[in-house]
C-alpha cells in the first residue's frame, strides 16, 4: 500500500513539474537561437538583431517574472493550485505564439516578457502543490524535482535546438504546456488547499487518492493537518512588519535575500543564456550546439547527484565549496579571454578551457542551487513564510533580470574577461558572507535555528511545533 501511495505522489510531482520544464526550456531557448537571430538570414523578421536586442530578449523574461510573482501568489491562494496551473498555460501559449509569428524584434520582446510572466508561476504553484501532496519521508525528494525538471528543460532546448531549426524548436517549446494540460487534468486538487477552504470531504477524497485508499494513514495526516490549520494565521492577516519585528527574523530575511542575490550573480544565468556566444568567442574547434548540450547534460546529472547527497553534508560546507569552485572557474575563463585579447598569438591557455570550466562551474552551482529555498524554509516561521517568500522571490527575479541585462554592458566596457571576473567576485563575497553570517541548519529544528539567530539558548524541542514549522518548503501562498 505504501509503495502505491508513493508512486502516485511521485507521478503527480512529475506531471506538475512539466511547468518547471517549460521554465527551463524558455531559458535554454536563447542559447541555440541567439546566433541564428544575429545571422544575415534570421528565422524571425528580416534584419539581424544587435547585441543589445539579444540582451533584452534574454533579460526581459525575468522582467516579466517580476511582474508575475505577486499575481501568481494571489491566484494560487484564492482559486487553488489546479486553476492556477490551468491559467498559467494561457499566457505561456500566447508568449510562444508571439515569438513564433514574430515579424520583428518587438514581437520577440513582447513574447519573451509574457513568457516570463507565465513561467514564474511554476516556482510558486509547483512547490506548493508538491509539498502538500507529499508525506514527510519523501517530501525532500519530491521537492528536488523542481531543479531536475528545470535543468532537463534547459538540456532539451539545447538538444532540440541542435537538430531542428529555430522555428521548429519554438513549436516544440510551445507544445509542452499543452502536454501539461492533458496530464494535469487527471490530478486532484491539493488536499491542504481544500482543507484550508473548509472543503473537508473533498480534501479527504484527494488525500485518499494520493495515499491509494490507505484510510489509516489519511486519518493520521488529517488530524495533524487540522491541528496545524487551527494554529495558523492566514497570509492576509500577517502584516509586513512581521518580517522585521525580531532580531532572528531580520537575520533570516537578510540571509535569504543574500542567498537569492548571489544565486543570480554567481554567473549561472549568464552562462546558460549566452553559452553559445561564449563558446563561439573561445574559438573551440567543435560545434557550439554540441558544447551547449554537453554543458546542459552535465548540469542535469549534477543536479540529480546533488538531490541524493544534499542531506549528507552541512549546508554551510556545500555553500562555501560551491562558491569557491564557481569563483575559480569564472576567474579562469576570464583569464583565458584576457590572454586571447592581449596575447592572441601566444595564448597560454588552450581553446577548450572555457568549455571545461563551464562544465565544472555548473557542477559546483548544483551543490548550492537548492540552498536558497532550503535555508529560507529552515530559518523562517511558517506563518510569515508565504509573505517572506513573496518578497524574496520578487527580489530574486529582479536580480535575475539585472544579471542577464548587465552582460552586454560588462562586455562592451570591460571586455569578456571583465564580465567573468565581475561574477567571480560575487562568488568570493558569498564565501565570506557564508563563513561569518549563515547559520548551520542541517539536522536542526526550526525552533533550534530561531533560538540561535535570536542569540538564545536551545531547549528541548516540541515535536508537534517542529512538524508544523518544517513540514514544507513553499514559496508563496502555502496556506
Amino acid at each position: 500500500m505504501a509503495k502505491t501511495s508513493k508512486f502516485r505522489a511521485y507521478l503527480a510531482a512529475m506531471i506538475v513539474n512539466i511547468t518547471t520544464l517549460s521554465l527551463g526550456v524558455s531559458i535554454g531557448w536563447m542559447s541555440p537561437t541567439a546566433p541564428a537571430l544575429q545571422s544575415d538570414t534570421p528565422p524571425f523578421g528580416t534584419e539581424p538583431l544587435s547585441d543589445q536586442i539579444i540582451s533584452w530578449l534574454g533579460s526581459l523574461q525575468y522582467a516579466g517574472g517580476v511582474a508575475g510573482v505577486l499575481f501568481w501568489g494571489q491566484i494560487t491562494e484564492k482559486f487553488g493550485r489546479k486553476p492556477a496551473g490551468y491559467l498559467l498555460c494561457i499566457p505561456l501559449l500566447i508568449g510562444w505564439s508571439s515569438v513564433l509569428f514574430a515579424q520583428n524584434h518587438v514581437w520577440l520582446i513582447v513574447g519573451r516578457f509574457i513568457m516570463g510572466f507565465s513561467v514564474i508561476g511554476a516556482l510558486i504553484i509547483v512547490p506548493s502543490y508538491v509539498s502538500e501532496i507529499s508525506e514527510d519521508s519523501y517530501r525532500g525528494s519530491l521537492g528536488s524535482f523542481i531543479i531536475l525538471f528545470f535543468n532537463l528543460g534547459v538540456v532539451l532546448a539545447y538538444f532540440v535546438g541542435s537538430i531542428l531549426s529555430v522555428r521548429n524548436l519554438t513549436i516544440f517549446c510551445a507544445s509542452i504546456p499543452i502536454v501539461f494540460l492533458c496530464f494535469f487534468y487527471f490530478l486532484p486538487e491539493s488536499p491542504v488547499y481544500l482543507w484550508s477552504k473548509g472543503k473537508k470531504s473533498k480534501a479527504q477524497e484527494s488525500l485518499l487518492w494520493f495515499r491509494s485508499g490507505n484510510n489509516v494513514l489519511v486519518e493520521q495526516e488529517l488530524e495533524i493537518l487540522n491541528s496545524v490549520m487551527k494554529s495558523d494565521k492566514s497570509v492576509a492577516s500577517i502584516p509586513v512588519s512581521r518580517l522585521y519585528d525580531k532580531k532572528g527574523t531580520i537575520k533570516a530575511m537578510i540571509n535569504s535575500l543574500q542567498l537569492f542575490t548571489v544565486q543570480q550573480f554567481c554567473g549561472i544565468l549568464m552562462l546558460l543564456t549566452y553559452s553559445s556566444i561564449i563558446i563561439n568567442k573561445s574559438e573551440i574547434n567543435f560545434s557550439f550546439h554540441t558544447a551547449a548540450v554537453i554543458i546542459g547534460l552535465v548540469q542535469l546529472i549534477a543536479s540529480w547527484i546533488t538531490s541524493l547527497i544534499i542531506d549528507r553534508f552541512n549546508r554551510r560546507t556545500l555553500l562555501i565549496l560551491s562558491n569557491i569552485g564557481m569563483s575559480v572557474t569564472l576567474f579562469t575563463i576570464g583569464l583565458f579571454f584576457y590572454s586571447q585579447k592581449y596575447y592572441y598569438e601566444t595564448n597560454f591557455l588552450p581553446n577548450w578551457v572555457p568549455f571545461i570550466c563551464m562544465c565544472i562551474h555548473v557542477i559546483f552551482y548544483c551543490l548550492s542551487a537548492p540552498m536558497g529555498y532550503i535555508i529560507t524554509c529552515e530559518t523562517l516561521v511558517p506563518e510569515i513564510r508565504p509573505l517572506a517568500f513573496s518578497v524574496i522571490v520578487f527580489w530574486g527575479t529582479s536580480m535575475s533580470f539585472l544579471s542577464i541585462k548587465i552582460y552586454v554592458f560588462l562586455v562592451d566596457n570591460f571586455y569578456m574577461q571583465g564580465n567573468f571576473w565581475f561574477f567571480s567576485l560575487w562568488c568570493i563575497f558569498a564565501v565570506i558572507y557564508t563563513i561569518f553570517f549563515i547559520p548551520e541548519t542541517r539536522g536542526k529544528s526550526l525552533v533550534e535555528v530561531l533560538k540561535t539567530l535570536n542569540g538564545e539558548q536551545n531547549t528541548k524541542i516540541n515535536k508537534t511545533y517542529e512538524y508544523e514549522a518544517c513540514s514544507s518548503v513553499i514559496p508563496i501562498g502555502d496556506k
